[in-house]
């Protein structure tokens, strides 16, 4: 489960990733053509618990598996992750984006016009 491992790196955090498991019994009853048949399989599983640097904590469970994944955390490896990269942090770009503050009373909606240059062609 490659998304799972990059929600943890990217979010710093841990990620708990349960998955459904398709048994042989549900792919008959949901498969009353070759078409579908081709298209579900049995399996799908995997369950398994990320940490906020990708690595996984606990084993995965078998893909045609149910049950119960277990992990002791450590909270204290989020600070280490978001230490290591930071999108918000060091890393961020403020060349490109900026947050800017404007502390004086405003209307809560504006009507503003785009000088027609900047409009987009489907738009002109």
């Amino acid at each position: 489960m490659p998304s799972a491992r990059f929600y943890a790196v990217e979010g710093s955090c841990f990620v708990l990733a349960p998955c459904a498991v398709i048994s042989r019994e549900m792919v008959e009853e949901m498969c009353d053509t070759e078409d579908k048949r081709n298209l579900v399989h049995e399996g799908g599983g995997h369950a398994v618990i990320y940490g906020p640097d990708g690595s996984p904590l606990a084993e995965k469970l078998p893909e045609t598996s149910e049950g119960i994944v277990y992990a002791t955390i450590d909270l204290a490896a989020i600070g280490v992750a978001k230490n290591a990269a930071d999108p918000a942090g060091h890393y961020s770009r403020p060349d490109v984006v900026r947050l800017l503050f404007n502390n004086k009373p405003a209307k809560s909606v504006e009507h503003f016009s785009l000088p027609h240059d900047v409009l987009a062609p489907e738009a002109r």
